[in-house]
C-alpha cells in the first residue's frame, strides 16, 4: 500500500534511510526539510510496516513561477528492494505532483533506473545545480516547464550534504 507519510510513520522512515544508506545523511536530510516547512510529498510503502519511502522537496528558480521539485530520497528495506516499491512510490508522487500542479521535477540518481519514469539528463541540460552532471535528470509535467533553462537552487537543508 502507497500512502503519505504520518507524522506516526516519522520514527520508522528514519531507520529505513539509516539502514538503506551508508550514513545517516539522508535520515538528517529529511529530518530538515521536514522541520523547514520544503518538503512537498512524503510517501511511504507498507506492508505490515513502513517498507519503502520517497521525498519530493521545494526547488526554487528565479525569477520564474515554475514550481519545481526534487524527488531524494528514496529508499526501501533490504528484504523489500526489487519487488517494486520503489517504482510505485514514484509513480505515485509524479501522480500526486502533477494533480498538486507542479511543474518540474528532478533527481539525482542512475539514468536507467529514473528513465522508466520519464527522466532524462538531456531535459536537465540546461539546469544548473551544484549536481549537475550526467546523473542530474529532469522530468516536466507541463508544457511550461519543457524549455527551461537556468540555475535552479535546493532547499537549505541540501546544503548539508557532503
Amino acid at each position: 500500500m502507497i500512502r503519505q507519510a504520518l507524522p506516526d510513520d516519522y520514527a520508522a522512515i528514519g531507520e529505513l534511510l539509516e539502514t538503506a544508506f551508508p550514513s545517516p545523511q539522508e535520515a538528517a536530510l529529511v529530518c530538515a526539510l521536514r522541520h523547514d516547512g520544503d518538503l512537498v510529498l512524503e510517501l511511504v510503502s507498507v506492508v505490515e510496516s513502513v517498507v519503502g519511502y520517497v521525498a519530493f522537496s521545494r526547488m526554487s528558480m528565479k525569477p520564474t513561477d515554475l514550481r519545481i521539485t526534487a524527488l531524494a530520497p528514496l529508499a526501501a528495506a533490504e528484504g523489500y528492494r526489487r519487488r517494486g516499491h520503489g517504482t510505485a512510490l514514484v509513480t505515485t508522487g509524479l501522480e500526486m505532483l502533477v494533480e498538486g500542479g507542479e511543474d518540474l521535477v528532478l533527481v539525482l540518481g542512475d539514468p536507467d533506473y529514473y528513465a522508466r519514469f520519464g527522466f532524462s539528463a538531456r531535459a536537465a541540460q540546461e539546469l544548473r545545480t551544484p549536481y549537475s552532471g550526467p546523473s542530474l535528470q529532469a522530468r516536466a509535467l507541463t508544457r511550461r516547464a519543457r524549455q527551461i533553462a537556468g540555475t535552479v537552487h535546493y532547499a537549505p537543508a541540501f546544503a548539508a550534504l557532503s
